[in-house]
């Protein structure tokens, strides 16, 4: 068992400086890197009951932090303390090393990418196309919805097929200013990354035909955005590349 200590955001600018703190003397850590598809397995051997070994045991234990099978996870771990840290993109290998091995983070977290951005809450939405760090091409907007009525009867009725025509037509509008951004010069994208609200992601993700069609690899995580728009679309370029990083204290023997 573990206690979580704490949690924080690292960017990739101060990520490798932030690496090389936490794990002095980095001959007491040992690093692990798991792979989604690893995370998956292990869940699996979990659930069935057959993980023994102290260590497997420990690995299992830490699929249950948020986002830690989505993406894979690196683990850099004493026989006291643990970081964990959440990859913005796929991680590549299961690998195990012995000390403090940080070259597969690096390599996926400063790795050239051509990404799209899409910010999207209800009645607001920015979109971008990101090349390494910098913001090529992008549009955002608004477009009227109404908020949800409490009335009940026939008033309701009018009311809920009303907005749920406003929310078909900001979906569709989006779409297409989508379909824009990114045909007009044929962009290549690497992924699709989207941030905002959840519910309002996956309606709009039914709805555009674009995005369905495009087949683009979307990326298994939301960025943290509240209010869609060009000043937050630039903020998005460092959440993208962003890792999440769990300090935890063991409770047991691990090793």
């Amino acid at each position: 068992m573990y206690e979580l200590v704490s949690r924080k955001k690292i960017y990739r600018d101060y990520l490798d400086d932030y690496l090389h703190k936490i794990t002095f003397p980095k001959n007491s850590f040992n690093t692990t890197y798991m792979t989604s598809n690893s995370c998956g397995k292990l869940e699996n051997r979990r659930k069935s009951g057959v993980i023994k070994s102290h260590r497997e045991r420990f690995l299992a234990e830490v699929l249950s932090l948020p986002q830690s099978g989505k993406l894979g996870f690196a683990l850099f771990d004493s026989p006291e303390t643990a970081y964990v840290l959440m990859p913005p993109f796929q991680l590549l290998r299961t690998e195990e090393f012995t000390g403090c091995n940080f070259s597969q983070l690096l390599e996926v977290v400063n790795r050239p990418r051509h990404l799209l951005v899409i910010l999207i809450r209800m009645g607001r939405y920015a979109a971008g196309i990101i090349d390494g760090d910098k913001i090529i091409e992008s549009k955002s907007g608004t477009r009227y919805v109404k908020n949800r009525h409490r009335a009940g009867g026939s008033s309701q009725r009018r009311f809920e097929r009303s907005r749920e025509r406003l929310i078909r037509e900001f979906y569709d509008d989006v779409c297409i200013k989508l379909k824009n951004l990114v045909e007009v010069k044929d962009h290549k994208i690497d992924s699709l990354v989207y941030g905002g609200e959840k519910d309002t992601i996956r309606g709009f993700n039914q709805r555009c035909k674009f995005v369905q069609n495009k087949k683009i690899p979307t990326l298994d995580r939301i960025l943290e955005i509240n209010r869609p728009g060009r000043e937050e679309l630039y903020r998005a370029v460092n959440e993208v590349y962003s890792c999440v990083i769990y300090k935890l204290r063991k409770t047991d023997n691990f090793q």
